[in-house]
C-alpha cells in the first residue's frame, strides 16, 4: 500500500473504526490506542485489498481482534466498572446516556455485533464473515442482545419513575 492509499484509508475509515473499538471498550483513550494500532497495522501489512469493502471489512476485523487483545492485557483486568462508567458519560450526549449505559451492561460480543449492525449498516450475513462467526450466531446474538437491552431501559425506566 503506498502512502496516498494509505492516507486515503486513514481519512475515510479513522472514524468507523474509531466507533467500532469505542463501542468494543467505552474508553476514549482505549479506542484511541485501538485506532492507532489498527493503522499501524496496516501500515505494515503486505496484504492486497481487492476493494474499498474488502479493506474496511479487514480493518474493522482487526480492530476486533485489537480490542480482544486489549481486554485479555493484565493491565485492562484491573480497570473498574465505575472507571469505564465515568469515561462513557462523560464523552456521550446528554440524550444517549440511557442507551449507552444500557449498552455499557452488554457483553462485548453483543455490544460489537449490534454496533455493526445499526451504526456501521452491516447485514448479519457480512457480521459472520468479518467476525468469523456462523451467520446463526450473529442472528441469535443479536435477537438476545437486543432483548436485553429493552430488559435494561425497562429496569433504568422503571428505576426513574419510583
Amino acid at each position: 500500500m503506498d502512502s496516498q492509499d494509505y492516507t486515503k484509508a486513514v481519512d475515510t475509515y479513522a472514524d468507523s473504526v474509531y466507533r467500532v473499538a469505542f463501542s468494543y471498550t467505552y474508553l476514549k483513550a482505549d479506542a484511541e490506542d485501538v485506532l492507532q494500532n489498527v493503522f499501524l497495522k496496516l501500515f505494515q501489512t503486505k496484504n492486497h485489498f481487492n476493494s474499498e469493502e474488502h479493506l474496511k471489512q479487514w480493518l474493522i476485523r482487526v480492530t476486533v481482534n485489537e480490542c480482544h487483545n486489549l481486554h485479555r492485557s493484565s493491565w485492562k483486568k484491573n480497570i473498574s466498572f465505575e472507571e469505564i462508567e465515568k469515561s462513557v458519560q462523560a464523552s456521550l450526549p446528554d440524550d444517549n446516556i440511557d442507551l449507552h449505559n444500557a449498552l455499557l451492561k452488554l457483553p462485548g460480543d453483543y455490544r460489537i455485533i449490534i454496533h455493526m449492525y445499526y451504526y456501521e449498516g452491516y447485514k448479519t450475513k457480512e457480521i459472520a464473515k468479518i467476525l468469523h462467526l456462523k451467520e446463526a450466531t450473529v442472528r441469535t446474538k443479536l435477537a438476545r442482545g437486543r432483548e436485553r437491552l429493552k430488559e435494561l431501559l425497562k429496569e433504568d425506566w422503571a428505576y426513574e419513575n419510583e
